[in-house]
């Protein structure tokens, strides 16, 4: 499988390397690409600890030339922002972690849809639990392509066209 992990922009929680930490050693059997946000200030330790965890995890900086590489993905791992709905809108199937209130409520709303499986709020997150839901996701083809056809129809690209006709219609 291949896995897609990314914290967003600066990562200020610095979940990349624990979630990483966390992960790897139960999917050994699958290839994990990372992608660090540009913003962090601390993007070299990061990779250092990156490689300490494997040496053979892909690291990118540049989301410009992963965008293209999206739905080469198995599935995702990533926090509640803007990579998330880019990646729903392609079908990428996503477990999310929340990093703040206004994330926690959409992605339980996204959850209870179908569209998004939530790992729960940053600081609430365990290993047991992390590693569960993983687990499952690797092993259910049936449950990614069934993420995966929800966020496609959550996301549809059609939001800007429906709130211009909301506007208009007033």
């Amino acid at each position: 499988k291949k896995v897609l992990l990314t914290m967003g922009g600066s990562d200020n929680k610095e979940l990349t390397v624990s979630l990483m930490g966390m992960l790897y050693e139960t999917l050994k059997d699958c290839h994990f690409t990372v992608l660090l946000g540009t913003c962090s200030q601390r993007i070299g330790f990061t990779e250092k600890r990156l490689l300490g965890i494997s040496d053979d995890i892909e690291i990118n900086r540049n989301a410009s030339k992963m965008e293209h590489q999206y739905q080469s993905f198995d599935f995702a791992l990533c926090k509640g922002g803007v990579t998330a709905y880019e990646l729903m809108y392609l079908g990428v199937p996503l477990l999310l972690v929340s990093t703040s209130e206004v994330q926690k409520e959409m992605l339980e709303l996204l959850h209870k849809e179908g569209s998004v499986v939530y790992a729960g709020h940053w600081d609430e997150i365990t290993e047991k639990n992390m590693n569960q839901l993983i687990s499952d996701i690797c092993s259910d083809f049936d449950k990614r392509k069934s993420l995966s056809d929800n966020a496609k129809r959550t996301i549809d690209g059609m939001g800007m066209i429906r709130i211009v006709n909301a506007i208009v219609d007033l």
